[in-house]
């Protein structure tokens, strides 16, 4: 696989109103579970692209390339739309960010 024609996107916008927090900056190992996802996609991709939604300043400050959803409020469609707008490859890898198990393997 050419990683030159891939990029990654990982949903992590959302408003975690189940879980009472943040998923993505939940602690697993040492590191954050936005940061397992990151390191799993990396040797996939060429370009990894977080679609944060209102999370775009926090995950902004942490060095991530972020989007926010160009229809806020509109559920992870809005996120993937946005994202898939800010890629500049024909392939996208979307992963969720909620997937701390996720191997490059895949």
């Amino acid at each position: 696989m050419n990683t030159r024609e891939w990029t990654g996107i990982i949903l992590a916008g959302g408003l975690s109103s189940r879980m009472g927090t943040n998923k993505a900056m939940l602690e697993l190992n040492g590191s954050l579970v936005l940061q397992h996802v990151t390191k799993a996609m990396r040797p996939a991709v060429s370009r990894i692209i977080v679609a944060a939604g209102p999370n775009v300043t926090t995950y902004g400050a942490m060095g991530y390339d972020c989007v926010q959803d160009l229809y806020p409020g509109k559920g992870p469609l809005a996120g993937l739309h946005a994202a898939l707008e800010a890629s500049d490859t024909d392939w996208n890898l979307v992963c969720a960010c909620d997937m701390p198990l996720l191997q490059t393997s895949f």
